[in-house]
């Protein structure tokens, strides 16, 4: 399973318009929604909510990973946003977060739902990394820049 596998140009958001914690996360979840694969709005909202409350998955260095497995997604979904003047998210480290990876997946689907986790953590942990996809024009790019350094 590859992350780039589930990421979709029309779920990749180029500049994030939103500033509050939850404003943020509505915003990641709209494309979601348009694509059909989210049968709730408010149940995904409250699912990715309930989960923030356990502890922020601002995870430092920049970087977001809001994610929650729920009744009202029909597929797994990745989304990914950027803001070139990072937003607070709570994070770790204190610092406004550049770059999010919003994971959604069925309830059914713990296994897989750790593994993406797990394969987006690592992949972030790149400097490098990081930096391409604050600079990357297009969705396109970015996709095929994840894909390449999957393979």
């Amino acid at each position: 399973m590859k992350l780039s596998d589930f990421m979709h140009e029309e779920l990749i958001l180029l500049n994030l318009l939103s500033d509050k914690k939850e404003d943020i996360i509505k915003e990641l979840i709209s494309p979601v929604i348009k694509k059909s694969t989210a049968i709730s709005k408010k149940t995904l909202l409250k699912a990715l909510l309930n989960r923030e409350e356990l502890g922020s998955t601002a995870i430092g260095n920049g970087v977001a990973i809001p994610h929650a497995r729920t009744s009202s997604v029909k597929e797994k979904a990745v989304v990914f946003a950027r803001s070139k003047k990072g937003r607070d998210f709570d994070s770790i480290d204190g610092k406004p977060v550049n770059l999010f990876f919003m994971i959604v997946s069925p309830d059914r689907e713990t296994g897989p739902h750790l593994k993406m986790l797990a394969r987006i953590s690592r992949l972030l942990q790149n400097a490098d990394f990081r930096e391409s996809l604050m600079t990357l024009p297009t969705a396109r790019e970015i996709i095929g820049y994840i894909k390449s350094k999957e393979d």
